[in-house]
């Protein structure tokens, strides 16, 4: 087989047919030999349909890229492809006419041939050649690594079968498969809220209380016991520091041994608290910590940590976790709890949770609430725990609305009690007291006057001149028949109503 040389191609340019053809078709692989001047060899990798001019040409959706054409001075066109590596070879029964040339075979050339695509002009023939990869790339040459020890190549279907889908273990802000932490002010119910979420899954079956791990680090010893009793009732596995060989330093080698012998799939470990096992004011401890729950959560396990805000609120008023990014950074989910203000009079409590990060699973936001009676056992105070859907926020505002109009109302009978019984007057003492408008006061005054113990809170007598005066409505007034039967308030201002009341005799 003779390849054109550059002596022979000089002789070819008085042929009748054009020299840039034969050069292009050679920088693309094609051969020409010296004995068959009309004619081109098809190289490797390379396919030419034929069809013939009154034909139109199909294109094969698996065949690589744009054809380049080689078109005949009487209309003969030859489209040329590559040949994927792995594709399957064409079959030329497809074809409904025309033919096909294979490496080795001869592709006659036309007088007056050129080499184009449609109807772009030569001028496009150096991009149509680049474009249509028509020529397999060489790879680079394969060099040895010192990193060639370590590669997973032809692991991915171990590590398929052993992906775990995210499932929602606690609520809807723990999820298995991934690393949470749940930050909170100490005593905001972090824990409770623990207790009362697994306590639910396990009673339906959502987690199997043989692979959960308590690690209760951060509790008084009657803390201790009644929390371990409800672990015991629940059959999920309690650790504590000291006890049973195992120390704050155990946690780390046992997360990394768990995920090297592929023992951690499905076990799912609660740290309570997290400043017992990392600084997490030291950033090294954070990554080094963070490392170690990302090895156990590749390997199938699920860990939720515990851990404290700052004890100042931002600028904004939101809690804010402790310690450096580098943990929230390592983990999958971060989740920060806000309680309501406290209100002695108030028998629950109200804890928003909003999502600082997370990764396409779980809520993000929601809340709870829960008994903080003090005369209840923490068993009963777990079981009230109540989760709150995405308008927590509606709950949460109500209830400081609530709390804030309960402690005006009990001002006003204070204020009422002390002889400062005028409406104008009362209204203006309680702003003063309180450092609210006088609008708000009168609006609750008017609001709660009346003669419904069970709805109001005061009544009024219309006195000399026509003065209102209030006296605080006791529980059992009515039925006693002890106070002026007043007329329903107008109260849209101070005038008198058209009619005297009728005195209770």
């Amino acid at each position: 087989m003779n390849i054109v040389d550059d002596e022979a191609l000089g002789m070819l340019e008085s042929a009748p047919y054009t020299a840039d053809l034969f050069r292009n078709l050679r920088a693309i692989g094609f051969e020409q030999r010296v004995e068959d001047p009309d004619a081109v060899v098809v190289p490797e990798n390379v396919l030419v349909f034929e069809w013939p001019p009154d034909k139109g040409r199909e294109l094969f959706p698996h065949l690589s890229g744009p054809p380049v054409m080689v078109a005949g001075a009487k209309g003969e066109s030859s489209y040329l492809y590559r040949i994927p590596r792995g594709s399957q070879p064409v079959d030329p029964a497809q074809l409904p006419h025309g033919r096909i040339l294979r490496a080795g075979d001869r592709m006659p050339i036309s007088p007056g041939a050129s080499i184009r695509r449609r109807v772009e002009s030569l001028a496009d023939i150096p991009e149509l050649l680049e474009g249509c990869g028509l020529i397999e790339p060489v790879p680079p040459e394969v060099v040895s690594s010192l990193l060639a020890p370590y590669s997973l190549r032809g692991r991915s279907q171990h590590f398929i079968e052993n992906v775990v889908t995210p499932e929602p273990l606690l609520g809807t802000i723990c999820y298995s498969g991934q690393a949470t932490v749940w930050y909170a002010p100490p005593n905001a119910g972090k824990t409770l809220l623990v207790m009362a979420l697994l306590n639910e899954a396990v009673q339906e079956k959502r987690v199997q209380p043989e692979n959960v791990y308590y690690i209760n680090a951060d509790d008084s010893s009657a803390g201790f016991a009644t929390k371990m009793a409800l672990m015991d009732e629940l059959k999920v596995h309690t650790l504590a520091p000291g006890h049973q060989g195992f120390e704050t330093g155990e946690l780390i080698k046992q997360l990394k041994r768990m995920a090297a012998t592929e023992t951690a799939k499905g076990v799912f470990i609660i740290v309570d608290t997290l400043k017992k096992f990392v600084d997490l004011m030291h950033k090294a401890q954070a990554s080094e910590f963070g490392d170690a729950c990302r090895r156990f959560v590749m390997a199938g396990g699920s860990i939720l940590a515990l851990a404290h805000t700052n004890k100042n609120p931002n600028a904004k008023g939101k809690q804010v976790y402790t310690g450096t990014a580098d943990l929230v950074q390592d983990f999958d989910a971060a989740y920060v709890m806000s309680p309501a203000e406290d209100d002695a009079s108030s028998t629950d409590r109200l804890v928003g949770i909003r999502a600082d990060k997370r990764r396409g699973y779980g809520a993000e936001e929601c809340g709870f609430r829960y008994s903080r009676e003090n005369d209840i056992s923490y068993e009963q105070r777990m079981l009230s725990v109540q989760m709150l859907d995405a308008s927590w926020e509606n709950a949460f505002e109500r209830d400081e609305a609530e709390q804030a109009e309960a402690k005006v109302i009990e001002t006003i009978k204070d204020v009422i009690m002390q002889g400062v019984n005028q409406k104008m007057k009362l209204s203006k003492t309680v702003a003063k007291r309180l450092n609210i408008s006088g609008r708000q006061v009168v609006r609750i005054i008017e609001q709660r006057t009346g003669t419904d113990p069970e709805h109001h809170c005061w009544t009024y007598a219309i006195k000399d001149r026509g003065a209102k005066v209030f006296a605080v409505l006791e529980p059992e007034a009515a039925s006693e028949g002890r106070i002026s039967d007043p007329q329903p308030p107008v109260m849209q201002g101070d005038t008198a109503p058209d009619r005297k009341p009728e005195l209770a005799t």
